[in-house]
């Protein structure tokens, strides 16, 4: 509710007066967990439907999680987000990104081989037509699209 005084008040003193309606913040929201990783899912909305979805469907709980499951999830995280966090996969993640730009370089300088061999193939073929004095050749068949056309 808003006091005539505390309008007058704020007005004095040179600023103006603003309260949020109700329900202007929002849906009220919370944290959910699940309890079998310890993923955290904050500001989720806690309204029935919200609740019978959350706790049903995905099996969550409202709530923050345990410490000792939320130090889990922590741990499993790390690996999920760059699997190259644990020791084992180190060397075998460096294995195949070397391969991989291996493999990206050999193709990169295959396509630019065929790009060269093909445009220095056109200059010879333009250079001869300009040289010999022939006329251009024409392109064996039409590539406008064609309707076809139905009798009925």
């Amino acid at each position: 509710m808003v006091k005539a005084s505390d309008v007058r008040k704020a007005v004095a003193e040179g600023g103006s007066y603003s309260e949020l309606l109700p329900g202007a913040q929002g849906p009220p929201t919370s944290t959910y967990h699940d309890p079998r990783t310890g993923q955290e899912f904050p500001g989720l909305p806690v309204d029935p439907w919200s609740l019978e979805v959350y706790m049903k469907r995905h099996r969550w709980l409202p709530g923050p999680a345990p410490a000792a499951l939320r130090a889990e999830w922590e741990k499993t995280k790390l690996t999920l987000v760059d699997p190259a966090n644990t020791p084992e996969h180190l060397g075998e993640a460096e294995k195949i990104l070397g391969e991989f730009e291996k493999n990206v370089a050999k193709s990169v300088d295959q396509g630019l081989m065929s790009l060269v061999e093909r445009l220095s193939q056109q200059v010879a073929e333009l250079t001869a037509r300009l040289d010999g004095g022939a006329a251009p050749v024409q392109p064996a068949a039409s590539t406008e699209p064609r309707q076809l056309v139905l009798g009925m």
